[in-house]
């Protein structure tokens, strides 16, 4: 099982997917070092020496992993339509002319 999830990590909101057992108590376990691509795909259950971040939320759920994947993109569909109702026209800028201003004049 696979999860869409979001969590805070050094004061920042990260969202991914990552196996459903890296989820404990409203928080999400990573492995150690810069790569995690093994444990997920081997879906390597948390060890005491895994790094633990806050859990914000869960998205979504599911035992395939590209439904979780795809979610993201439909609901980024639906914030891109949100954002074009409620959006405001560009406002138009107005060119400037000043009366009393004289061109083509040598003032010396």
């Amino acid at each position: 099982m696979r999860a869409r999830a979001v969590w805070k990590e050094r004061g920042w909101e990260e969202e991914g997917v990552i196996p459903k057992s890296w989820i404990k108590d409203k928080a999400v376990y990573w492995p150690p070092g810069t790569d995690a691509s093994k444990a997920m795909q081997k879906m390597d259950k948390p060890d005491k020496n895994w790094r633990k971040f806050v859990l914000s939320k869960v998205k979504f759920s599911s035992m395939d992993k590209e439904e979780c994947v795809s979610y993201e993109l439909t609901t980024a569909a639906k914030d891109d339509e949100e954002q074009q109702v409620h959006s405001r026209p560009k406002r138009v800028v107005k060119k400037r002319t000043l009366e009393d201003f004289v061109e083509g004049i040598n003032m010396k």
